[in-house]
């Protein structure tokens, strides 16, 4: 944002109409300057109004505050039953978290749920390398989140609470819920998860489930996976190398290891309708599509999902078009959308063999959602 103020809306004619359901909660200082009060977390994308500090605003530097304004009333009413919280990935900035976050909403539109909205959970990533941004996931995001999860409970105890994460931001959903008190949060939807895919085993793995705390989360969690994700295939291990930890499978890739009991949550295999990392292209999965009706409707999850299309047939030139729409691709990452989508290793394998000495030197990686890699 450097020192201006823009009011820019980020909206086009095709999604306007989805603007009145559609908030943005930071998790900076603003929980602070709010007092944690969850009708004050939530700002709407598109209100234009400047921010009554004007340029002296202590919250101007940060995209969060960016071209929103807090709004204070419409979460705290009665025309929403179900609140969708959106937690994105890493590295994705105020623009890019509006379109995903727009593109949820069209998709809960599909489902002929009007009395849902959609909460984008924006937490500080996009300025950060890969190591911050996995540290800020297990620390201080993760509580701003579970205090966020825990006001919309508390503001109306019979609204349903459905967190939707992608990449990174799984990790950061995991630990809010299995480290803070999160009031009643009723499903736990997985995508492309960047963690190790026997987080969720009992009794070693590291967000086992059932050591959630009793009544926070009410539902099995559901794991999207698809063997064809590219970003974390080739990435994944060596962002979980500078951050310290070991090699592993990461779950967004594989879905569960074999040890972890199927019995404790849905796992959808998406492999033959998502050959990308991209939160739309996610979105857009029939199969992604079938189990998040299931879970606004509260319906049983369907034990096996039958894929509309292939890979062959998700053709890059969909992605493009669909991406382009959102406004997700900035003109130096559209080019990587024409490249073919290569092979997954096998289920199982352990990927990315570098010694830790190997990949020290560069700790100032940044790598994103979008599998840019960068200084």
């Amino acid at each position: 944002m450097g020192n201006s103020f823009s009011n820019e809306t980020y909206c086009t004619e095709d999604d306007a109409v989805y603007d009145n359901a559609l908030f943005v909660a930071s998790c900076r200082r603003s929980l602070n300057e709010y007092n944690c009060q969850a009708t004050m977390l939530l700002v709407r994308f598109a209100f234009t109004k400047k921010c009554p500090n004007g340029y002296n605003c202590p919250f101007l530097a940060s995209e969060e505050h960016g071209a929103v304004y807090a709004h204070d009333s419409s979460i705290s009413s009665d025309t929403f039953d179900t609140i969708i919280v959106w937690v994105h990935g890493f590295r994705q900035s105020l623009d890019k978290v509006r379109s995903v976050a727009s593109h949820l909403l069209a998709r809960v539109r599909q489902s002929q749920k009007k009395d849902t909205a959609v909460i984008a959970f924006l937490w500080p990533c996009h300025e950060r390398g890969y190591m911050r941004a996995r540290a800020e996931a297990d620390g201080e995001a993760a509580y701003r989140l579970a205090t966020l999860l825990k006001q919309l409970s508390m503001a109306d105890p019979s609204r349903r609470i459905i967190v939707v994460a992608h990449s990174l931001g799984c990790r950061l959903a995991c630990r809010a819920l299995q480290d803070h008190d999160c009031g009643r949060c009723h499903h736990l939807l997985l995508l492309a998860a960047a963690m190790d895919n026997g987080a969720l085993m009992s009794p070693r793995g590291e967000f086992d489930h059932l050591l959630f705390p009793a009544g926070c989360l009410i539902e099995k969690p559901t794991v999207a996976y698809s063997r064809h994700d590219d970003v974390l295939r080739k990435h994944f291990n060596l962002g979980e190398l500078l951050s310290g930890s070991s090699l592993s499978t990461p779950l967004g890739l594989t879905g569960p290891s074999a040890d972890t009991s199927i019995d404790r949550f849905h796992a959808i295999d998406c492999s033959s309708d998502v050959a990308s990392h991209h939160a739309h292209a996610w979105l857009l999965s029939p199969s992604v599509q079938l189990a998040l009706n299931s879970i606004l409707k509260h319906s049983p999850i369907p034990s096996s999902f039958t894929a509309n299309s292939s890979v062959c047939s998700l053709s890059t030139r969909r992605l493009k078009l669909h991406e382009n729409y959102f406004a997700l691709l900035s003109p130096s990452t559209t080019a990587r959308t024409n490249s073919k989508d290569k092979q997954a290793e096998p289920s199982g394998t352990i990927l990315h063999r570098q010694s830790p000495s190997s990949v020290l030197a560069t700790d100032t990686i940044i790598l994103d959602d979008d599998g840019i890699i960068g200084k």
